[in-house]
Formats: C-alpha cells, sequence, structure tokens
C-alpha cells in the first residue's frame, strides 16, 4: 500500500505490475471541497488491462472502470469532507502472452471547488480582499510618506531661500563697509602725503 499526503497538488506516477505484483493501492489524504480530476493510461509494451475502483474511507465509490489500451481513461469527482480516497488498480494480464509486466500511470490532481458560493468565498474572495487591504494599507502608507517628505523639503527650501537672502545682504553690507574702508583710508593716505608734501 503506498500512502500520500496531498494537499491541492498534481501527482502523477506510474507503477508496474507483474505476476506476483497484480494488485496495488494508493491512498490520497485530501482535504474538504476539492475537485478531483485525473486520468489513467496503460503505457506501450504491457500485457495487461487494468480494473480501477477508487472509493473513500466511508465506503462511497467515485470511480471504477476497465482501463484498456486505447487511450487514456479519464476520472472526476467532488470531496466536500476530509477523506482518505484510495485507488485500488488490480492487472488483468493476456493468457497468450509469455510477458506478464504491465506499467499504469496515474495522474491525479484536486483544485478547491470554487463553482460553491461558500467555498470561492473562503478560497479566492477573502483572501483577494485581505490582499488589496494590505496594498491599500500600503499605499496609504507611501503616500503620507511622500507628504511628509515634501513638507520637509519645502521647509527646507524656505530656509535656504532666507539663508540665500541673508548671505546676499551680508555680503552687501561688507562690501559697503569695505568700500567706506578704503574711502577713509584713501583720504588718510591723502592727507599724510600732503602732511610730508610728497603731493
Amino acid at each position: 500500500m503506498f500512502m500520500l499526503i496531498f494537499f491541492s497538488k498534481i501527482f502523477c506516477e506510474i507503477f508496474l505490475f507483474d505476476i506476483h505484483k497484480r494488485k496495488q493501492e494508493i491512498i490520497f489524504d485530501v482535504t474538504g471541497n476539492q475537485i478531483c480530476t485525473g486520468w489513467f493510461n496503460i503505457l506501450p509494451n504491457s500485457n495487461a488491462d487494468f480494473s480501477v475502483v477508487i472509493t473513500a474511507n466511508d465506503g462511497s465509490k467515485f470511480f471504477s472502470g476497465k482501463v484498456i489500451k486505447k487511450g487514456k481513461k479519464d476520472f472526476s469527482f467532488n470531496v466536500t469532507d476530509t477523506k482518505d480516497i484510495k485507488c485500488t488498480m488490480t492487472a488483468n494480464f493476456f493468457e497468450n502472452n509469455k510477458s506478464k509486466t504491465a506499467e499504469l500511470e496515474i495522474k491525479f490532481d484536486t483544485q478547491f471547488d470554487t463553482f460553491r458560493k461558500d467555498v470561492a468565498k473562503q478560497v479566492r474572495i477573502e483572501p483577494a480582499t485581505y490582499s488589496l487591504t494590505k496594498i491599500g494599507n500600503v499605499m496609504m502608507d507611501m503616500n503620507n510618506y511622500i507628504d511628509k517628505l515634501i513638507t520637509k523639503l519645502s521647509r527646507v527650501d524656505v530656509e535656504s531661500k532666507k539663508t540665500f537672502i541673508f548671505s546676499i545682504l551680508l555680503s552687501m553690507v561688507v562690501l559697503i563697509v569695505y568700500v567706506i574702508v578704503e574711502i577713509y583710508l584713501l583720504n588718510q593716505m591723502k592727507t599724510f602725503f600732503k602732511t610730508k608734501k610728497l603731493i
């Protein structure tokens, strides 16, 4: 017996059968509100056809059929509650062939049954709403941050303008004081030269 814990995934496997191993079972632990789909396919050079039965641990039967070499045998069913799903595969070997080996490929896929409104709300709508709310909150936080940054930059701009005006005024005052001092020194020098009679 092969046991597999299965949560909304795809399982694909090839099983080898021979005269001593005609029957194999695989158990899937399927969560509730799932649509189970898949197929069986006999691989080339297999000398058997197969009887396949898919049942639940409570006795309900989901699939029963014969798989022959002409292509894939599809199956599909719904599971409302969490169940162990057992797939029993039995090889029916052909009598006229000496080779008693066969290979059966199985694909088993589950996905949430979003056709039901309550499941769709729980599985798709609520997570999407939660994600959109989180994105909205992040966008609001970014918007608030950008507003604060703009306010800070405008304050820096006002401060830089004030600093620029102050530095220009200070430069003008220093220039005026320099010119006055130079005129005073020039007059002093003239007076000095006149007293020494150099001019």
